[in-house]
């Protein structure tokens, strides 16, 4: 078994959705959790979560693999598009592979981001507030102001998150247009239909009526603390636990254990700022795609 196509982020760009999408589908082996984070290795975990052989890798997340009925295998870390290494390692281990990336507005996904690792709780993001957070990252590249247990210090370093020019222009070198297939949130948002078709056409998959269409997460707040602590248990532990819960089952604990709620408004002037920290990098993103998001500065 090799792993042959991956859904490599960034985070806050229906990652989830589109990897529970393709786990219903008959013909693909989806990794279970969804996110092995194994090539990243520049953004070391702080606990014993990251399989330490490939062989492991395969055994702890493709244990459900079927050689019979498995067409394509894949897994979705969204910290893939974000990391030095990442792509360099999965080509080094399959030069086939394919690679699924997605495009959103970067003031976008660094306030999800800071909201959602709020809303998990303390140990994951102890700055409640996204400018205070944003102005604490370089004290915490020097290890202070950091959550007491945060597992991986890089996804608190907003501006390196949101640099999607740098990014693509890294995975532009290193992977061949055919092998590379770039999903636009806001088109995703627009038609879904049409993302899934091609998406499927690109992955040389069956399109199957009874597969539901993608459904994209809306801002929500955790019901009640219980529940979001069972959900962390479940998706952290997987790999400790005797049994393993599948995607379906932590994405429904997440829709029904979560309601509606509005994210906190930027202040114009920080909203001026986070433009003006990411113009070069929408402009640079512009050009490596061929598409005008002028509307994002």
């Amino acid at each position: 078994m090799i792993v042959n196509f991956f859904l490599i982020g960034p985070p806050r760009c229906a990652t989830t959705s589109l990897a529970q999408y393709l786990s219903m589908h008959p013909d693909v082996c989806f990794a279970n959790p969804k996110e092995p984070t194994y090539f990243c290795t520049d953004t070391p975990a702080g606990d014993d979560s990251i399989p330490e052989t490939i062989e492991d890798y395969h055994e702890r997340y493709f244990s459900h693999y079927d050689p019979i009925q498995h067409k394509i295998v894949g897994e979705g870390t969204p910290l893939y598009l974000m990391s030095e290494c990442a792509v360099a390692n999965i080509l080094e281990y399959n030069p086939d592979a394919k690679f699924i990336a997605l495009v959103r507005n970067p003031i976008d996904i660094v306030t999800s981001m800071h909201a959602a690792r709020v809303r998990v709780g303390m140990r994951h993001e102890n700055i409640s507030d996204f400018e205070e957070a944003w102005n604490a990252q370089e004290a915490r590249k020097k290890g202070e102001r950091l959550p007491k247990k945060v597992i991986r210090k890089a996804v608190l370093q907003y501006r390196e998150l949101g640099s999607l020019g740098t990014q693509y222009e890294r995975l532009m070198k290193q992977v061949s247009s055919e092998n590379l297939h770039v999903i636009i949130y806001d088109d995703l948002r627009k038609n879904m239909e049409k993302t899934k078709r091609d998406l499927l056409r690109f992955l040389e998959l069956p399109e199957l009526a009874e597969i539901p269409v993608p459904h994209l997460e809306q801002n929500s707040a955790w019901r009640s603390e219980t529940t979001r602590r069972v959900f962390e248990f479940l998706k952290e532990s997987t790999h400790r636990l005797p049994f393993k819960p599948k995607i379906g089952l932590l994405s429904a604990i997440s829709r029904l254990g979560k309601k509606p709620a509005r994210r906190k408004e930027l202040q114009s002037e920080f909203r001026s700022k986070l433009r003006e920290e990411f113009s070069g990098e929408i402009s640079l993103l512009s050009k490596l795609l061929g598409r005008d998001f002028s509307n994002w500065r």
